[in-house]
C-alpha cells in the first residue's frame, strides 16, 4: 500500500514538472482547456509506469536489510 501511495504521489509531481518543462505536446482535444489537462493526466499514467516498479524493487530490496 505505501508504495502504490509513494508511486502516485511521485507521479504526480513529475507528470506535472514535465507538463511545466514540455508543455502541452499531445493534440488530444480540440479545446485547449481540456488538451492541458488530458496531457497532464498522461505525464502522470507515464510517469506512474516508470515509478511504480522502481518503487517497488527499491522497497522489496531494502525490505530484507
Amino acid at each position: 500500500m505505501a508504495a502504490l501511495i509513494l508511486s502516485v504521489a511521485g507521479s504526480v509531481v513529475l507528470g506535472a514538472l514535465l507538463w511545466l518543462i514540455i508543455g502541452p505536446r499531445l493534440n488530444l482535444n480540440e479545446e485547449p482547456v481540456q488538451n492541458e489537462v488530458l496531457n497532464v493526466l498522461c505525464y502522470m499514467g507515464i510517469a506512474f509506469l516508470i515509478i511504480f516498479p522502481l518503487v517497488i524493487f527499491v522497497l522489496s530490496d531494502s525490505s530484507f536489510m
